[in-house]
């Protein structure tokens, strides 16, 4: 299937892959791929994933939820900051309610970020929580980006934890400020949830 899939979260899966999640903008459609780390960029230098940017190629459908590239990706172009907001905001769904089984990945605009639990020193998967409607949630984030931030932050002594935690919690909530998260919905016969795959603060 042609495809020109636009990288929206690229998140932790194993140590030999990592999830790509893409929104086709041929068909409106999410899909999922498993891509090695080695895959991301080619030898001679071309890139093949990133996010925001389009990757033109063909897919195939592997097994459950999963698509796998039948050629070689290529980004052809990126989408900028505001191209991103508006597609984010078109396709956003009202709640996180709306991300279940039948439509287990989905884009929800967060409100103010209330705390992050921060997480212990071998464990870089810590929790965003919300305040929403006076009820609060706590998600998982297993954006990347957000597991590389941490790893280097726990082991820096530069400043404490909890002084990070509030300083970055105060850049996402700036006045103006759009936050969006890419949420996946989960079901095993042992386990129900729903995770941050991608994280955006634009």
């Amino acid at each position: 299937m042609k495809s020109e899939l636009l990288t929206i979260s690229i998140s932790e899966m194993w140590k030999d892959s990592f999830k790509v999640i893409a929104y086709n903008l041929l068909d409106s459609k999410f899909y999922a791929l498993l891509i090695p780390p080695e895959d991301f960029i080619r030898p001679d230098g071309t890139v093949a994933w990133d996010v925001f940017g389009v990757s033109h190629v063909e897919i195939v459908k592997e097994r459950g939820e999963f698509y796998k590239p039948t050629s070689l990706a290529t980004v052809n172009s990126y989408y900028d900051k505001q191209q991103i907001i508006a597609l984010l905001s078109r396709i956003k769904r009202p709640s996180i309610d709306f991300i279940n089984q039948t439509m287990p990945y989905g884009v929800i605009e967060l409100p103010e970020i209330a705390s992050i639990q921060i997480p212990h020193l071998h464990d870089t998967k810590c929790k965003i929580v919300l305040k929403i409607m006076h009820k609060q949630i706590k998600l998982l984030n297993k954006d990347l980006r957000w597991i590389e931030y941490w790893k280097h932050a726990i082991k820096s002594s530069a400043e404490s934890m909890d002084h990070k935690a509030q300083r970055w919690k105060a850049y996402v909530n700036t006045k103006g400020r759009k936050r969006f998260a890419v949420v996946y919905y989960h079901k095993t016969k042992d386990y129900e949830g729903k995770w941050i795959c991608g994280f955006h603060c634009l």
